[in-house]
């Protein structure tokens, strides 16, 4: 909204991703947040009001298990970020997708080495002011066939593009 792009980058090979963001007419890139956790943030992708980003991240993960976290946007005024976990269950998400109306993400899941396709409410992120009165439904899957999800302009339909398989060769 505020015409940023935003993506993720490493510093190094052995460093975690961290989410930046750039001008949309160039410039210097910076970090989307300044209270830089040790995780990993990766693959975000903007809501369509400009108010969140998605992304995965190991956060809170001890052994690099990756899920959907929303995180708003901007930082309050101390740079702290206020992030919400999305899913919590062992595999791979990736793709995150925002619904037109921003109220769900549709996002590939990994569960036992078979891909699919789910679709999640995106919680309201609790504060002080207003706590969450409830846990978030659980996701919900859509398609057996994984693939990076994309919405329809409507919100009715989603394609997913066919996703390559792992090449064994790379390390």
């Amino acid at each position: 909204r505020d015409g940023r792009i935003v993506f993720s980058r490493r510093a190094g090979p052995f460093d975690p991703w961290r989410l930046h963001s750039v001008p949309a007419a160039g410039g210097e890139s910076a970090p989307l947040f300044t209270d830089a956790p040790a995780d990993s943030e990766r693959e975000p992708r903007v809501s369509p009001d400009g108010a969140r980003v998605a992304f995965v991240s190991d956060r809170e993960s001890t052994d690099g298990d990756v899920d959907l976290w929303v995180a708003e946007l901007p930082a309050d005024a101390d740079g702290r970020v206020l992030r919400t976990r999305v899913t919590r269950a062992r595999g791979r998400e990736g793709f995150p997708a925002w619904s037109p109306d921003g109220d769900r993400l549709a996002f590939f899941a990994q569960r036992e080495n078979s891909g699919s396709v789910w679709v999640s409410d995106v919680p309201v992120a609790a504060s002080a002011a207003a706590p969450r009165e409830r846990p978030a439904p659980p996701p919900v899957l859509v398609s057996r066939r994984g693939g990076a999800p994309a919405w329809s302009p409507d919100g009715r339909r989603i394609a997913i593009a066919e996703l390559p398989p792992a090449d064994p060769s790379y390390n």
